[in-house]
């Protein structure tokens, strides 16, 4: 079965929200938000530059998605850009390098 749009999106997101909760918690778990950090914070970069543009041209696009999903998709989009930046912030890493 080919997954719809709706389900594409849906699944990619899960994915982000999975790979981010984990960056959480290794972060927190594992290292002391100094340089051993480095390499989790620049993985989700990694992460977050490969899926989002083609993660929100897919929600953007989607007529079949209600005005309020699109907003709360965009939404989680954007509370993961703000997480990612507030964590290369502490450790000093500009412009997502």
């Amino acid at each position: 079965m080919i997954p719809t749009t709706i389900q594409a999106i849906r699944q990619l997101l899960s994915v982000a929200i999975l790979l981010t909760s984990l960056l959480t918690v290794i972060t927190f778990g594992g290292c002391q938000l100094g340089e051993s950090c480095r390499p989790y914070i620049e993985s989700e970069r990694g992460i977050y530059d490969a899926l989002v543009p083609e993660l929100r041209r897919y929600i953007e696009a989607d007529t079949l998605l209600l005005p309020e999903h699109r907003e709360l998709e965009l939404l989680l989009i954007e509370d993961w850009r703000e997480g990612l930046q507030a964590f290369e912030e502490l450790l000093g890493i500009e412009d997502g390098q």
